[in-house]
């Protein structure tokens, strides 16, 4: 019988060696969070993330880490939806293993709960959503690695699309933190709480927001403390600067126990050789204990342009009057003061009844302003919206100038013009007096506050706006008080 191939050749058959391999599972892993912080590049489609402070002497947490894991607080600047919102974590792997892991994070968002104070540990209370869950991987780097800090080992940033804001508003937002284990479970790391101030627009001075503005000072950063008192009047959910301070002005003028002070009309919450401080850490203290605060105009402008200021108005803090100048012979230089005019009758801050300013009690003849302060927008013509939370203005004082049986009619000036015409001439006065044509169909401030005749309201003119803090804290603040 013929024999195979290989026998012919009188070859054998090769014997073939195998090394079995054992299949050994992988090593687990484990992964921890050391660092959570808001990622904040100069990116117009990502919402913008601003600095904040608690008050004057204290900040507050606004980057989670291990060796710091109270709950942060940020606050964020705009209105509507964004298409990015991001976040930046750093990870320390706990042992040798692992190289590449996957690491997730959910976002549930709600209200924060109605009582306590920031930050809030409890749960949240309504409105829960999620922004959903993003993911990234992350990679380990070796620390000791000379083009690696400390701070950029093991790091990745984590994105979430259509982050909406519905106005001024504060939510809490939970993080759950998870990573991926060898079998693929995902395993829960940490979860952490920010609580989240959203904001309709970039603060104004005296609130400052980067180190690029002159005479940048940390402590002028947006409060917490502020902008918690701000949720109680009446601002939530606004998105209008405007309207805002309009809200403002209502509050201040009816809502927070301030009280005009009818023997001497001095300010009580400002200080400085110009006035140039505004006591605002004393003021929301008293506003928070409900206590009564005798108040002036100056004080009144001056609450109201700074906390409508936090939410993105433009208003200053201007006074009105006749500018002056006397000769010191003493120093040898003039000096500048404001004479004062008559006004009609007013209801005071904190008072329900009809009477001249600084007149006295409620059968005075007359009485008037030294001067008066009021908050204005940043236009400063006689044309521009102004904000009056210290009285309520007679609606009816003009046509009361024709016939006197006319009833008053409160008005509190809040977003009104704040004159019909900038220079008046006698023959102005006596159409005025005459309650005929020039207010017919528009309202305006000055001609119902002062006393309608020709020395009166030109002496009421805004001739000089350097006349707040005559001054170097004007053209450094801008007419706005800095805060103490």
């Amino acid at each position: 019988m013929a024999g195979s191939q290989d026998e012919a050749k009188g070859g054998s058959v090769p014997v073939v060696k195998q090394t079995l391999v054992a299949k050994t599972d992988p090593k687990p892993y484990s992964l921890e969070i050391i660092r959570m912080e808001c990622f904040n590049p100069n990116n117009k489609t990502i919402i913008p993330f601003i600095p904040l402070r608690k008050d004057i002497n204290n900040k507050v947490n606004s980057v989670w880490t291990k060796a710091n894991p109270d709950s942060v607080i940020w606050g964020f600047v705009g209105s509507g939806v964004y298409s990015k919102f991001e976040i930046y974590a750093q990870f320390e792997f706990k042992d040798s293993n692992g190289n590449n892991v996957e690491v997730a994070v959910e976002a549930l968002s709600g209200s924060p709960p109605s009582t306590g104070s920031p930050p809030y540990s409890g749960p949240l209370t309504s409105g829960v959503d999620s922004f959903g869950t993003s993911k990234a991987t992350v990679t380990r780097v070796d620390a000791s690695r000379s083009d690696r800090s400390p701070k950029k080992t093991n790091t990745a940033r984590f994105v979430y699309d259509k982050f909406s804001i519905n106005g001024f508003s504060k939510r809490d937002i939970i993080f759950i933190w998870k990573y991926k284990d060898v079998n693929g479970k995902m395993v829960l790391m940490k979860t952490i709480i920010a609580t989240v101030y959203f904001i309709p627009f970039k603060p104004n001075l005296p609130w400052m927001i980067t180190e690029n503005e002159s005479n940048y000072n940390e402590n002028q950063n947006p409060w917490t403390d502020a902008l918690d008192m701000l949720l109680n009047w009446g601002v939530k959910g606004y998105t209008n600067a405007t309207e805002i301070a309009t809200q403002i002005t209502k509050h201040v003028n009816s809502n927070i126990y301030l009280s005009y002070d009818t023997a001497r009309g001095s300010s009580s919450l400002t200080s400085g050789d110009q006035q140039q401080f505004f006591y605002s850490s004393d003021f929301i203290a008293e506003v928070k204990a409900g206590r009564t605060q005798k108040v002036n105009c100056t004080d009144c402008a001056t609450i109201v342009s700074t906390f409508s200021n936090l939410l993105g108005a433009d208003l200053y803090q201007t006074r009105f009057g006749k500018l002056n100048k006397c000769f010191d012979r003493w120093i040898g230089t003039y000096y500048e003061f404001l004479s004062g005019f008559y006004c009609n009758k007013v209801k005071g801050i904190g008072n329900d009844d009809w009477r001249y300013p600084l007149g006295g009690d409620a059968n005075a003849t007359s009485g008037g302003f030294s001067y008066h302060e009021i908050a204005f927008s940043s236009a400063q013509l006689y044309t521009s919206k102004i904000y009056d939370a210290c009285l309520k203005v007679n609606s009816n004082v003009i046509k009361a100038n024709k016939k006197s049986s006319i009833v008053e009619s409160e008005l509190l000036p809040k977003n009104i013009q704040f004159a019909a015409m900038d220079t008046y001439t006698n023959a102005d006065i006596v159409i005025l007096q005459s309650g005929d044509q020039l207010l017919k169909d528009v309202q305006t401030y000055l001609e119902l506050l002062v006393l309608n005749t020709f020395n009166n309201l030109n002496n009421a003119k805004i001739t000089e706006f350097n006349i707040v803090g005559v001054g170097g804290w004007k053209s450094n603040r801008k007419e706005r008080r800095s805060l103490i």
